[in-house]
Order: C-alpha cells, then structure tokens, then sequence
C-alpha cells in the first residue's frame, strides 16, 4: 500500500498505523519506510524548522530557494502548519489539553512520602455496565501540599464482582503502602440525587465540572504539584504508562447542542481518540479536583456542582 497524506498531529489514523505494535512480537505491525526532511539530531533538538541536513530528498521542481523562503514566509504564523505541510512531519495538536512537557516530568518524578497522611483520596472511574475497563488512583498530600500518586490500577471489567475486586485490591495495596494506626479510620463517600430522586453515590461530571477537573490537574502538572510517591503501588507494571499515554491523548472537541435553535458548537474534552481507554486520565481528574474541592471547602463533601 502506498499512501499519502498530511500528518495532522501524533494522533491522526495515519501516525496511528505508522506506531501500531504487534500484539504478540510486540514489534511493528507494518513494515514502514517514511521520509521525512528533518534528521534525526535536528529532531531530538527540538530545531526542526531550520533543519537542511536532507535537502537533497527534495526534487528538482520543488527546490527553488525563493519558492522555500516564500512558503516559509506564507506559514509564519502557524509553524506547526508548516512542519505538516512541508517538512511531512506530526506535531502536537493545538486541542491537547494538558502539556506533553508536563506530562513526560510528572511521568519521571518520584517523591519521598514523609509519615502518613491525614486523609487518602480515590478517585475512581467505573465502567458504565457490561464489558468496559475501569480504573482507580490514590493519593495524599505531603506536609507541603504536594498531591503525591500512591497507587494506580486499570483494568478490563465484565461484571459487578470483579468490580467490587478491583476496589478491594485496590484497597489493601494501600493498606501495605501506609502504615496501621490504631485510631478508626472514617470513610467518606459522597451522595448526589439521581434523575429519579434518588441519592446515589458519586459526584456529578458535568461539561462545565469536566473542565474544572482538567483545569485543577493542568495547573498541578504545570506547577509540579503533583508527583508519584516513592511508595507508588501499581496492580500492573504498565499502569503508570498507561495512565500518560491516556493524558497526552486527551483533547479539546466540538460538539453541537441538540437544544440549542443555533445549532451553537460546544468545547468539551476527551481522550477517547480513535476509541481507545480514557478511564485512568479520568480517575486522575477527578482525584485531583474533587481532593481539592474537599480541603478548600474545610472537608465537606463534595454533593453537587
């Protein structure tokens, strides 16, 4: 198969097939030859748009020095537009909701936890019913307000009982994280009415509460307030991976309100790209904001919007 096509950023289809791994190799699925007028070096500088160590891939039609300075000229503006268009390459999508610098430094980072804390937080995103991942993230603040990761867990789910296992194995990785205190432990859940009146537990994850949460972790990262612990527990090796790969997928989208007599276009956001798992980046949300939401509000329950 021959294709062409302008890369859009790292998570359009055709960068898709272009990183696909084997599910049993774990190698490449395809063979891959691409060509690409920025080198290596030029690449790992992060100087890509004054790179000339390839221009002799460039044909003889297209090599006018005065054509290349003008179309510069004409995507000045938009360098990301450029590198796409002319230099064949992906960059990171002007809708991506967290910084992929941030990301990669939370990713590194590794925390002493000092003592035990006050008050442990879980947020967990539960699969809507039937077969569907689920996935769940603790963590605790440090005597200097450090939001520090002390267990990650994803995992496939295809009932209520293996739901109910994941939380109670969830639970006891904490228990061997923390030490035992004599002193009861209290444990607060919170309680929101239903569309049929009803309380159930949980918090509401409305649009406007979405990008409460995505703005609460964006200002953590950005700020590094928020680190793993030394102590970090995870159920699988891969679940911190996992956890990253899913915040870097997580974009800003536009969708138009079926209420709305103007059809108006709303931003949302979501990590669902190309349908793949967002439920650890969203236990992650909800941990850092509703945490958050807890302490500043002198420990009350977070009940409503």
């Amino acid at each position: 198969m021959l294709a062409i096509s302008t890369p859009l950023d790292e998570n359009n289809f055709y960068s898709t097939l272009l990183n696909m791994k084997d599910p049993v190799t774990r190698g490449p699925m395809f063979n891959v030859l691409e060509i690409k007028l920025i080198c290596d070096v030029c690449s790992a500088k992060g100087v890509k748009d004054v790179c000339v160590h390839r221009r002799e891939l460039i044909p003889p039609w297209k090599s006018d020095h005065r054509r290349e300075s003008m179309t510069k000229a004409l995507f000045e503006s938009q360098p990301r537009m450029y590198m796409q268009e002319q230099l064949g390459i992906s960059s990171s999508t002007d809708a991506r909701c967290f910084d992929v610098a941030a990301i990669d430094d939370f990713g590194k980072s590794k925390v002493r936890l000092e003592g035990d804390p006050k008050h442990v937080f879980v947020g967990i995103d539960t699969c809507g019913g039937g077969s569907n991942f689920m996935a769940l993230v603790s963590g605790a603040y440090s005597w200097d307000g450090i939001l520090q990761i002390l267990a990650v867990d994803t995992s496939p789910i295809t009932s209520d009982a293996q739901l109910e296992s994941e939380v109670a194995s969830h639970a006891e990785r904490l228990r061997a994280i923390l030490e035992p205190r004599r002193c009861p432990v209290a444990h607060v859940s919170c309680d929101r009415p239903s569309r049929d009146g009803a309380m159930r537990p949980g918090v509401y994850t409305t649009w406007e509460i979405k990008e409460r949460m995505r703005h609460e972790l964006q200002r953590l990262l950005r700020e590094r307030r928020i680190r793993l612990s030394d102590r970090l527990r995870c159920g699988r090796e891969a679940d911190v991976q996992e956890l990253l790969k899913q915040l870097k997928r997580f974009e800003y989208i536009y969708k138009s309100s079926s209420s709305s007599v103007a059809n108006e276009r709303k931003r949302m956001i979501s990590g669902k790209v190309h349908g793949q798992n967002d439920d650890a980046a969203l236990a992650l949300m909800l941990l850092a904001y509703w945490s958050s939401y807890y302490i500043n509000n002198d420990g009350k329950c977070a009940t409503g919007a």
